[in-house]
C-alpha cells in the first residue's frame, strides 16, 4: 500500500536527507510503522512514519543513515491473505517494486533489522531520548 498521490518520491527523499544531516555521523534513525490489530478498521500509518516515506504497509521500519542520508526499509514478507482483502501491499519478497514505488535506496525483511542495528553506536528514535 503506497499513496502515490500524497507526495513525489522526491520529496520524501529531501525530507529524509533534512534528517539525516541533523544526525550525528555513525548513527541513525530508526521509526515503526503501527502494527495491524486484525480488527475491522481501515489502517491508518503513524505520521512521521509516512511523513518521511509514505509507506502505508502495517509492521514497517525506516532506517536512516546519520549524515549519509541512505535509507533502508523494512518490509513484512508478502501475505497472500491480507493482498486479497487489501490489494497489492509492498513487500519484502519483492524488493526491486518497493525500490521502485518508494524511491527508499534499500528494501529489507523487517527481521533483518535487529541484525542491521546491532554494530550501531547511536540510534535515535522518536520521542526517545
Amino acid at each position: 500500500m503506497f499513496r502515490e498521490a500524497a507526495f513525489t518520491k522526491q520529496e520524501y527523499s529531501d525530507r529524509r536527507r533534512r534528517l539525516a544531516v541533523e544526525l550525528e555521523k555513525d548513527s541513525v534513525g530508526v521509526l515503526a510503522g503501527r502494527v495491524h490489530t486484525g480488527a475491522f478498521y481501515i489502517f491508518r500509518q503513524n505520521n512521521e512514519f509516512f511523513y518521511l516515506c509514505g509507506v502505508d504497509v502495517p509492521q514497517s521500519y525506516l532506517l536512516i543513515e546519520g549524515q549519509a542520508g541512505e535509507a533502508t526499509l523494512y518490509l513484512p514478507g508478502r501475505d497472500a491473505k491480507l493482498e486479497r482483502s487489501e490489494g497489492a501491499v509492498l513487500n519484502s519478497d519483492d524488493p526491486d517494486s518497493a525500490r521502485e514505488e518508494t524511491g527508499v535506496e534499500h528494501v529489507r525483511n523487517y527481521y533483518q533489522l535487529a541484525k542491521d542495528l546491532s554494530g550501531c553506536k547511536l540510534i535515535y528514535t522518536p520521542l526517545a531520548p
